[in-house]
């Protein structure tokens, strides 16, 4: 093997330590966000969350995932700022790429994404937990 395959290796190993090492941070924040957004429609919420995690993928940047959850809640402006959903959102990435750069070791963008992706996992994994509000019964519709 080469000693840039074996470099590479290295330095994937230290990323993912790195990553380990705020796993537990990141749950919480997940949690608190989830737990800030009380009162959401029980149709609401998942699947948003879902489509920002499927960004996160397969996006490079944090502020393409940011664009993205503003550019959902410009569309769908009553689910998201009723529910608060975009402002704990946008926050907490905020506090999650912050978080990469004042890491020593940390390699910039990357690792930030790779922190944005875990958390949003963590994120729609608690929003199921949190206790949402009844969807409204079809005769209080009319």
């Amino acid at each position: 093997m080469s000693s840039e395959a074996i470099e590479r290796i290295r330095l994937a190993q230290e990323r993912r330590k790195r990553l380990a090492a705020v796993r537990h941070v990141l749950v919480q924040k997940a949690e608190e966000v989830a737990e800030s957004i009380p009162g959401r429609p029980a149709d609401f919420g998942r699947s948003a969350l879902r489509n920002v995690l499927e960004v996160a993928k397969a996006e490079p940047h944090p502020l393409l995932v940011r664009a993205f959850v503003q550019y959902q809640a410009g569309r769908e402006e009553k689910k998201w700022t009723e529910t608060r959903l975009a402002d704990a959102l946008l926050n907490a990435l905020d506090e999650v790429w912050k978080m990469s750069a004042g890491d020593k070791g940390t390699t910039g963008q990357d690792e930030a994404m790779d922190r944005v992706r875990v958390f949003l996992g963590y994120l729609c994994r608690a929003e199921r937990y949190v206790p949402k509000a009844e969807a409204p019964s079809r005769e209080k519709r009319r």
